[in-house]
């Protein structure tokens, strides 16, 4: 009804958490759990990875939908000066469904597993997992 009564509104139906706009600043959420998929995208984009996640375990939250991609665009918006840890960075946000993505980006960084993780840490706060 919302895409035949707005023709010019691109709808995206099997979505229940919508992003859009200039840096992904306009947020829709549709459904019966939706606005905790929301409340999660928030926190974890305004406070915090970590908390949105530890907020999601107590409440026995699961963001549906997306599955991994609202980490994935928050990873990917966190870019970092260090030009190899960036690279990595942009891999994870495009390849985020990748059965072993932490040992991937080690292994395409050239870097030792403790020298990575400390230098991913470094910008950006969160450890690679």
């Amino acid at each position: 009804m919302l895409a035949r009564n707005y023709p010019g509104v691109r709808v995206k139906p099997t979505q229940s958490l919508v992003m859009s706009g200039a840096a992904q600043c306009i947020l829709t959420a549709g459904g019966s759990s939706s606005r905790q998929d929301l409340a999660l995208y928030l926190i974890a984009r305004f406070v915090g990875l970590s908390e949105a996640i530890a907020v999601e375990r107590v409440h026995m939250l699961q963001w549906h939908d997306f599955g991994q991609q609202p980490f994935a665009s928050l990873v990917y918006s966190r870019q970092s000066k260090d030009a190899v840890i960036a690279q990595c960075q942009e891999w994870v946000a495009q390849s985020c469904l990748t059965p072993s993505p932490v040992a991937e980006m080690i292994g395409n960084s050239g870097l030792s597993q403790r020298t990575f993780e400390h230098r991913f840490a470094k910008p950006t706060g969160m450890k690679p997992l």
